[in-house]
């Protein structure tokens, strides 16, 4: 039961996220977001240039791993992209520390493996598909 508990508001909150994510990327303009001044941060069509040095894929990342495991930093569509991610694996682990009985420490490095194989399988696509 205590698990259900947690893994609603996780799921709530990707749900939350995603229609961030969609609102920033399909009408930004027309939002609450772009009322809040800092549009480097929240607008799309500039905040995507923030993960690159000078804001050019060519010149490399803009900070190390800012254009891959720490693109959350960089604006306001990858942030929530990546809580989304955070509480989509909770949520999907939480189950499975009642079955077993690990110190939370374990459990740690399980979620930051399936963060990492996520991000990995993402690359391999990402880098492929744009070939």
């Amino acid at each position: 039961m205590e698990r259900s508990c947690f893994q609603a508001p996780c799921f709530s909150s990707v749900r939350l996220e995603i229609a961030i994510m969609d609102t920033l990327q399909s009408r930004f303009e027309r939002s609450i977001f772009a009322r809040l001044g800092n549009p480097q941060w929240w607008n799309p069509a500039l905040s995507w240039h923030n993960k690159w040095k000078g804001g050019l894929p060519v010149n490399g990342d803009a900070f190390p791993l800012s254009s891959t495991t720490l693109v959350g930093l960089t604006d306001a569509w990858h942030c929530f992209k990546s809580v989304m991610l955070a509480c989509f694996f909770l949520a999907i682990l939480a189950p499975f520390t009642q079955l077993v009985r690990w110190p939370w420490y374990r459990w740690l490095v399980v979620y930051l493996l399936v963060t990492f194989c996520y991000g990995a399988v993402f690359e391999v696509f990402y880098r492929g598909l744009s070939r």
